[in-house]
C-alpha cells in the first residue's frame, strides 16, 4: 500500500507498511561530473537526451529509430534551450533559417546515471533498448530507474 506524505519535511513514514518513491530527482545513481558543449537548432529542455547529426554535428532529441546518427545518444542537456527566430526545427540550417540565428549553443552532461523516468527521450526509447544503446556505444551516462524504499520500523 502506496500513500502519501504529508507535505512538509521532514518526510517520516508513519507506519511500517508505509512507501515512499523519490521521483523528482534526475540522478539514478553517480552524479554528472562532466560536461561538454554543441550546437541545436531546436528548442530542447533541460534534461533532454541529445544525439549528434552526422551530416550538420548539431545536437536534436534522440529517437530509437533515427538514421542520421542521433539514434545515438552523447550526453543530457543540462538547461533548457530556446531557439529564438526558428522558422523549422528540421536540424539543418537552410533558406528558411536565418544563417545563423537559430543556431544556439547547449551544454550537455557526458557522464552519470540518469534517472530514466525525467529524462525527455525522442520517440521508441525504452528503458531496455536505451541501456543497450549506451552500452554497445560506449558511452559514460546510463539510466535507471528509483526504486521504492519501504523504510521498516526498528523495534
Amino acid at each position: 500500500m502506496v500513500q502519501s506524505l504529508s507535505g512538509s519535511a521532514p518526510y517520516f513514514a508513519s507506519s511500517e507498511a508505509d512507501s515512499y518513491t523519490q521521483t523528482n530527482t534526475i540522478f539514478a545513481g553517480n552524479p554528472a561530473t562532466q560536461v561538454s558543449y554543441g550546437s541545436t537548432v531546436d528548442d530542447l529542455v533541460q534534461y533532454s537526451l541529445v544525439g549528434r547529426v552526422t551530416e550538420t554535428g548539431l545536437l536534436v532529441l534522440s529517437a530509437f529509430a533515427a538514421a542520421d546518427g542521433s539514434q545515438n545518444p552523447i550526453g543530457v542537456t543540462t538547461h533548457d534551450v530556446s531557439v529564438s527566430g526558428a522558422a523549422d526545427s528540421n536540424s539543418v540550417v537552410d533558406s528558411n533559417s536565418a544563417v545563423g540565428s537559430d543556431i544556439e549553443r547547449v551544454g550537455f552532461y557526458t557522464d552519470g546515471v540518469f534517472n530514466y523516468d525525467r529524462l525527455t527521450l525522442g520517440a521508441g526509447w525504452t528503458l531496455d533498448t536505451l541501456r543497450r544503446n549506451l552500452e554497445l556505444n560506449g558511452q559514460s551516462i546510463g539510466v535507471d530507474t528509483i526504486k521504492t524504499a519501504t523504510p521498516v520500523i526498528q523495534a
